[in-house]
């Protein structure tokens, strides 16, 4: 039962994974982008 994997479905299974891990990385990335400028300019008002 196995054996009977369709290939082509595991390697889009893959290719969707990687995206989502590609975009949520991208997402993450700009929030922390977002929180540092944000953290910035509450340090540039205090001074």
């Amino acid at each position: 039962m196995w054996l009977q994997k369709n290939p082509r479905r595991e390697e889009e299974n893959k290719i969707g994974m990687s995206y989502f891990s590609l975009l949520s990385c991208h997402v993450c990335i700009l929030l922390h982008q977002l929180l540092l400028l944000g953290f910035a300019q509450r340090l540039w008002w205090c001074f």
